[in-house]
């Protein structure tokens, strides 16, 4: 279910919105200076759009960033119980003689089967976020950000103060994607069948950073963001 969408376009300058109080349900987390709750902002976009970029950015400006993807490794390699439970519905070419989740096996059976698809998103997700909620606790910060791919599809970004959505454009994100699956191309068409698009997860988004330009700019895209976090929550750089 996806419910409060944010409102306003993107400008030059951030926001798209004013700030607000945390949002409803938010859970508690790590504290930032003083003993307050960190803000929380999710980094998220489709396929091959620039999230792990655009978070790079954020960590090198200082921010503690923590990645759904990264997580997700490390939960289902050397025989994890996750990993075989993955095994379970995808069969057992889900796994590889070590016990690592064999991720592209896995991704070529779920894009080709919705069902599927949600069946094991349903049994990565929540121990993916209990994950990133316990290595946020432990890096105290006035800001975190996460990059959390399936955000909207999920329906959880109430659960972050801040949204900033990447994007690249259609035809950039085919090439990467295609560039990534070796030019198979039914793989990526079924990614990109499977995932919202662009304009479905806009009004959900506090910030947008267009990762088709060029890396100068996009960084600077990132600072203008960051400074403006700072900014409201009266955090010097």
């Amino acid at each position: 279910m996806r419910t409060s969408p944010r409102s306003g376009q993107e400008t030059t300058e951030a926001p798209l919105r004013t700030p607000a109080k945390p949002a409803v349900g938010l859970p508690r987390g790590a504290l930032g200076s003083g003993g307050r709750r960190a803000l929380r902002v999710a980094v998220t976009g489709g396929a091959c759009s620039g999230k792990s970029t655009v978070l790079g950015h954020f960590r090198e400006l200082g921010v503690p960033c923590f990645s759904a993807d990264a997580v997700a490794r490390d939960l289902t390699t050397g025989g994890s119980p996750l990993a075989h439970k993955v095994a379970k519905l995808v069969g057992p070419i889900a796994v590889t003689e070590e016990g690592d989740l064999n991720r592209e096996a896995v991704a070529r059976s779920i894009f080709s089967d919705p069902k599927l698809r949600r069946a094991v998103e349903q049994v990565l997700h929540a121990p993916i976020m209990r994950a990133l909620e316990k290595a946020a606790r432990a890096v105290p910060a006035p800001i975190q950000c996460f990059e959390i791919p399936l955000l909207v599809e999920a329906g959880r970004q109430n659960e972050f103060d801040r949204v900033v959505l990447c994007v690249c454009g259609k035809r950039e994100q085919a090439r990467r994607l295609l560039e990534r699956w070796k030019g198979d191309t039914e793989i990526v068409r079924r990614i990109l069948s499977s995932q919202l698009k662009d304009s479905e997860r806009r009004p959900y988004a506090d910030f947008v950073v267009r990762t088709n330009r060029p890396l100068d700019s996009v960084k600077r895209r990132v600072e203008t963001i960051l400074a403006y976090l700072r900014k409201s929550l009266h955090v010097e750089n």
